[in-house]
């Protein structure tokens, strides 16, 4: 099983860094700022809705996202990988192939893997579209030699699971991120992980799933020969 994880709000702690750069660019952008008051509710939105609540289209975010990947440069030094997040990735390479895609820079990501002792990530693909993440999934599974339906994306976004499930990957949400669990049950992941023994649990369970689907078909097979 390929196991391709999403790196903000999935694997490092970075969005108060995140927000705080945002909030910096709100008026270069002319958007309004994310305060305490709008915080829960704004986890609640899908990225469609948020784009439209900041009042930025694609282009515009594609030039945002470039300016606060520079800006997080400086500043990737102060996040932190989630609590058990290490450890629930040590033992998953122990037993499966770890990849990364994440819209953040190659750069900061893997000054971030270096600092904390986590450079266990082979593909590691950065800058990728928030909206495109399905393209480029596809491009990991080929470089990684597995079809889609052999490897999982582990995301905190609803665009993740979108993503995951418009190229044929499984999905799994996690509740410590971007979005709301609210949101993310409405995106319709098939697991949801509130802790990262959870992520284990839900990558176990799939394992002995394509085993069984893997017998079957090698069954079929033989019967037809």
């Amino acid at each position: 099983m390929l196991v391709i994880f999403d790196f903000d709000g999935t694997i490092g702690d970075t969005l108060p860094t995140l927000v705080d750069i945002i909030n910096k660019l709100a008026p270069v952008y002319h958007f309004p700022k994310i305060t305490n008051i709008n915080r829960d509710s704004l986890r609640g939105k899908t990225s469609s809705e948020l784009l439209t609540w900041f009042g930025i289209g694609k282009l515009r975010l594609w030039l945002l996202c470039r300016r606060v990947r520079k800006e997080h440069m400086a500043r990737i030094y102060e996040a932190k990988p989630f609590k058990g997040l290490p450890v629930a990735l040590r033992a998953l390479q122990k037993k499966h192939s770890l990849a990364l895609l994440t819209s953040n820079s190659c750069q900061n990501v893997r000054t971030f893997l270096k600092k904390h002792s986590l450079t266990l990530f082979n593909p590691l693909i950065a800058n990728a579209n928030i909206f495109g993440k399905y393209r480029q999934l596809l491009y990991v599974c080929r470089k990684a030699g597995v079809t889609p339906d052999q490897a999982v994306y582990v995301g905190d976004e609803t665009t993740d699971l979108e993503s995951a499930k418009k190229a044929g990957l499984h999905s799994i949400a996690v509740t410590w991120g971007l979005n709301s669990e609210k949101a993310l049950q409405q995106a319709e992941p098939e697991f949801l992980a509130r802790t990262p023994a959870d992520i284990l649990a839900a990558v176990r369970a799939l394992e002995k799933w394509t085993i069984k689907i893997s017998e079957s078909s090698n069954t079929i097979q033989n019967c037809n020969k």
